[in-house]
């Protein structure tokens, strides 16, 4: 969520995307169980989920996302 906060500035996300996004990461099981999923299947679907509220690409996230870090 920390990422998302992050996000949304440099992506203008509205209130309403961030609380979409939010829910979907929620009730999405792979991010629940921290010792069967590996970083990048959990950095794809933080992208999918976020790409699919927005109107960003992939490589969009994986530069932010390597700079932030």
């Amino acid at each position: 969520m920390n990422k998302l906060g992050s996000l949304s500035f440099d992506l203008d996300l509205t209130q309403c995307q961030k609380r979409l996004i939010a829910k979907e990461i929620e009730n999405t099981e792979y991010f629940h169980d921290t010792f069967s999923s590996f970083g990048s299947g959990q950095k794809a679907l933080f992208i999918k989920i976020v790409s699919s509220h927005c109107d960003a690409s992939a490589i969009d996230f994986d530069a932010f996302l390597q700079v932030k870090q």
